[in-house]
């Protein structure tokens, strides 16, 4: 569906056709890479009701991806209407830095990206709003991966702002980085958001 689709059709802005947060709990172990099909799939057709974001732990639930994978889902699936899990409560326990990125994440994109990936394993994409990029990435598997990233492609000479998991998996890590060729580690079922100058 294309945006101009779903501007018409409001009903369209986020429609379900996926297993979002609320997939069954047999079904959990699996989510790190449903996820990381989901970009190259479902949500390269149209926007998609997934309801990402959850960085607290869920009753009943096993929580097997990091807070960065969580965190990275807020750029790598693309909504009409946005609906994050995270409760205000669990919210306010996170680093001030990560609740601005969220507060200051564009409601619209104007275009998408493929820097790399391989469905079902792992995904990175770029999203363009207001002259800035956005870039996230997600690892769905269960094993360290690295990645580069030539940042140069989306016009990023300066560098940014990267997030993503710190020593546990709940936790951050956020630091600069510059801009050019970025080598970057993806934890297990982790995840980064960079944000462009």
């Amino acid at each position: 569906m294309g945006r101009s689709y779903c501007g018409t059709h409001l009903a369209h802005l986020s429609p379900d056709g996926e297993y979002g947060v609320a997939m069954p709990q047999e079904q959990e172990g699996t989510m790190p890479t449903h996820c990381a099909v989901l970009p190259f799939t479902r949500n390269a057709v149209g926007p998609m009701d997934f309801t990402p974001v959850c960085f607290s732990e869920i009753p009943n639930r096993k929580h097997i991806t990091t807070n960065g994978f969580e965190l990275a889902l807020s750029v790598v699936f693309q909504s009409g209407i946005q609906h994050y899990v995270e409760v205000p409560e669990g919210m306010a326990q996170q680093p001030p830095y990560v609740v601005d990125f969220l507060r200051n994440l564009p409601a619209r994109w104007d275009d998408v990206k493929f820097l790399d990936g391989f469905p079902g394993e792992f995904a990175v994409v770029a999203r363009p709003a207001k002259g800035k990029w956005y870039v996230a990435g997600i690892n769905g598997n269960a094993t360290d991966k690295t990645i580069t990233l030539d940042m140069s492609k989306l016009g990023a000479a300066s560098g940014g702002t990267l997030i993503t998991e710190g020593g546990t998996a709940r936790n951050f890590s956020t630091r600069r980085v510059s801009g050019g060729t970025l080598t970057l580690p993806l934890k297990a079922r982790g995840g980064f958001v960079l944000e462009l100058d």
